[in-house]
């Protein structure tokens, strides 16, 4: 036997073996993968962590999960108009998120539209998912945007060819992912929403906005599948950090360039998948990580101030991000929507924190502002260091 042909055979048995992509490229060409162990121990992961019911669900719905939630919020807002060559700082997209003002720009009305649109998806969930749905959805991103003048940012696979389809086609494909019609039920809704995007990159087929669209349709699809916390698992970010470098072997298992492989003209994403299943898994890690690290934060402050000070869970979190960022701003509007609070209720907490001396009260324009008393690690070690010697 020769090379070719021990090539041929090989390559023959692990087709086999292979998982078919539901969509084909601009030559009519499949694409495929083999679901090695590797690729079933990250997918058998990320169920045991994203589904409903999880250790890191029930996380998320906790006490200690608002701040978590917020920067992780941030975070996916930013990138979810990334897609779209739009780009937004950190702060404007707090203030945002947080309603504490209307948009500026274009980027901003974006991001808005996103965030109101991905706080209806829960609901949305429960309908059938349908080209309509889809259309409407959009409607609702496109609200007082106006023409798109960014440009979106394509996929670009290394082998796999672009493809012609319409509009209508490119919607009915990713309805039909998202509600699991004529799709493989064994196929992992991780992988599916891989798909739903690549659709929307690459044959745009929104008249604007594709980026925000993919977006959205990705989390409806992880929400109809039951596996809530991968809405807040920043994949994509992931993805383009590994695609910049920023993830190599072995951390993975491959770099961008080695990850797809054109098998007589077919092309096999075995090691693609296994990579991006990989960094699903370990985002997943560092939020699994990070909750821990807020809990046992939060359990250690509330042990250290019984008995001292009579603060509620909430002032708890507000004094640990004034602990951790001693720049940090505090406003009654925003503790009010962060927590689902009454307004006095916000009020009463932040006014609370500064009858203590942990926070500075002043007047901004026609609103109450809290900073960070100067010194606040410090001061709060001593009074804690001498009511404990007290005690004794």
């Amino acid at each position: 036997m020769t090379e070719s042909q021990a090539w041929t055979l090989l390559s023959t048995l692990r087709k086999t073996m292979a998982v078919t992509i539901p969509v084909t490229d601009g030559r009519g060409k499949k694409g495929w993968y083999v679901p090695t162990k590797s690729i079933a121990e990250n997918l058998a992961e990320i169920d045991r962590s994203c589904k409903t019911g999880s250790v890191l669900d029930l996380a998320m719905s906790s006490k200690n999960a608002t701040y978590f939630l917020l920067e992780s919020s941030i975070d996916d807002a930013i990138e979810s108009i990334r897609g779209d060559g739009m780009s937004i700082g950190h702060e404007r997209a707090r203030e945002l998120i947080l309603e504490e003002r209307e948009p500026e720009s274009p980027e901003e009305q974006l991001l808005a539209n996103v965030r109101r649109i991905q706080r209806s998806l829960p609901e949305k969930a429960h309908e059938h998912c349908t080209p309509e749905l889809l259309s409407e959805l959009y409607e609702q991103l496109s609200w007082n945007m106006g023409t798109q003048t960014t440009a979106s940012i394509p996929e670009t696979p290394f082998v796999w060819q672009k493809a012609k389809r319409g509009s209508e086609e490119s919607l009915e494909i990713v309805a039909n992912i998202i509600e699991g019609r004529r799709i493989d039920r064994e196929e992992h809704p991780l992988l599916l929403a891989q798909g739903i995007r690549h659709i929307f990159m690459s044959h745009l087929p929104l008249p604007a906005w594709n980026g925000a669209a993919a977006a959205i349709a990705m989390k409806l699809l992880y929400l109809k599948a039951d596996l809530p916390v991968l809405t807040h698992v920043p994949v994509m970010k992931a993805q383009r950090d590994w695609m910049g470098g920023l993830y190599r072997p072995p951390l993975v298992s491959a770099e961008p360039k080695d990850s797809e492989t054109l098998v007589d003209g077919e092309v096999d994403f075995t090691t693609y998948v296994d990579v991006y299943t990989k960094l699903a898994v370990i985002k997943i890690h560092e939020m699994e990580a990070e909750f821990d690290r807020v809990v046992r934060r939060d359990t250690r402050l509330s042990h250290d101030l019984q008995g001292v000070f009579d603060i509620n869970h909430r002032q708890r979190m507000v004094l640990q991000q004034a602990l951790d960022n001693p720049e940090a701003v505090f406003k009654i509007e925003t503790h009010r929507a962060m927590n689902n609070i009454a307004y006095a209720t916000a009020r009463g907490d932040l006014l609370g924190l500064s009858e203590l001396g942990f926070l500075r009260k002043t007047r901004k324009e026609h609103a109450f502002v809290f900073t960070v008393e100067p010194d606040l690690r410090r001061t709060l070690s001593a009074f804690l260091g001498t009511k404990r010697r007290g005690r004794a």
